[in-house]
């Protein structure tokens, strides 16, 4: 079955590099029904590719779900994937059915899953062994038929290791992994991205007649920047460049200032240090003030991960992990 015309169309297209290679694996997943785990830093369309793999799924006309478990408690993330009964729990006055059941026959997307308490993950686990749930406050099981989707900052072997993750996920979650490239690997699709962009947020600006395009010099400037944020970092700044265009049919580098001078200082920081990842993480841990937590999480990586980093550039220009802020 075809698969159906979809937002995430457009900013999905490209013809060559390492996206490029991870929607032809996602492609071919889609037909399975497998679980498919994708990877990737903060940005970079993890929830855009899950939406991709249910269009281009034999259950593309059936629901999408999304649920992300990031921040969510026990109480709250349980009723939010398996719902609840009458009385379940105070101010539980109405059954609720859980995303397991309303995303039943389609497609369910658990975004930052490996940020679910344990005992959420024992649940999941559960779930995927025994296609059943029980929402909180049942007696009985009620049984589900979903195509998963999970997505992850890091790789599983290295979230079981920093203990965010139990090990039981690797062997049920093993078999279909898609790494996300970060857009800095992909800086050859970034023109085609802004047009996207430029299209997808110009009418909300005010252009429904004609669209402002941009100039060959600013597609270049960002083709040069580090993009610490990804794909939603260009997407914001799109929307920032439409409004401060205030109605101009162009898009130039004369909008850029703060940016292409933020991109030289990170540019300097790296010839210096002779290591681009090296800069990224000392722009990151600067941003952060310093606090090891937020600028892990601003990285898309896990602490664990991060001082694995700060420890193999022992010597460079990055702060070493004492000087650190305590979280907070």
């Amino acid at each position: 079955m075809p698969p159906p015309a979809s937002s995430t169309a457009a900013i999905c297209t490209t013809s060559s590099g390492p996206f490029a290679e991870a929607l032809l694996k996602l492609q071919r997943y889609a037909a399975t029904e497998h679980p498919v785990v994708l990877l990737g830093p903060t940005g970079t369309g993890k929830s855009t590719l899950a939406r991709f793999v249910h269009d281009h799924s034999p259950r593309a006309d059936r629901a999408f779900e999304v649920v992300n478990l990031g921040g969510l408690d026990d109480a709250l993330a349980s009723s939010t994937l398996f719902g609840h009964e009458p009385g379940a729990f105070t101010g539980a006055q109405l059954r609720l059915p859980g995303a397991f059941q309303t995303a039943c026959g389609g497609t369910l997307f658990c975004d930052e899953f490996a940020k679910a308490s344990l005992t959420v993950q024992r649940k999941l686990l559960d779930v995927l062994d025994r296609r059943a749930v029980r929402p909180l406050g049942a007696k009985r099981d009620v049984p589900v038929n979903v195509r998963l989707v999970f997505a992850a900052n890091e790789p599983l072997a290295d979230l079981v290791a920093s203990g965010s993750l139990l090990h039981d996920f690797l062997p049920r979650l093993g078999l279909l992994h898609v790494r996300l490239p970060q857009l800095s690997e992909r800086a050859h699709e970034i023109p085609e991205l802004l047009t996207h962009f430029i299209g997808k947020h110009g009418p909300k600006s005010g252009y429904l007649d004609l669209l402002p395009r941009a100039t060959v010099e600013l597609e270049a400037n960002l083709q040069r920047h580090t993009w610490p944020e990804n794909v939603r970092e260009l997407e914001n700044l799109t929307i920032r460049l439409l409004i401060d265009a205030n109605g101009a049919p162009v898009l130039s580098s004369g909008l850029l200032v703060d940016e292409i001078e933020r991109y030289n200082h990170r540019k300097s920081t790296s010839n210096e240090n002779g290591d681009p990842e090296c800069a990224r993480i000392a722009d990151a841990i600067g941003r952060a003030d310093g606090v090891k937590a937020r600028a892990a999480r601003d990285l898309g990586m896990g602490r664990t991960t991060l001082y694995r980093k700060l420890g193999a550039t022992a010597g460079s220009a990055l702060p070493p992990p004492k000087k650190l802020r305590p979280d907070t």
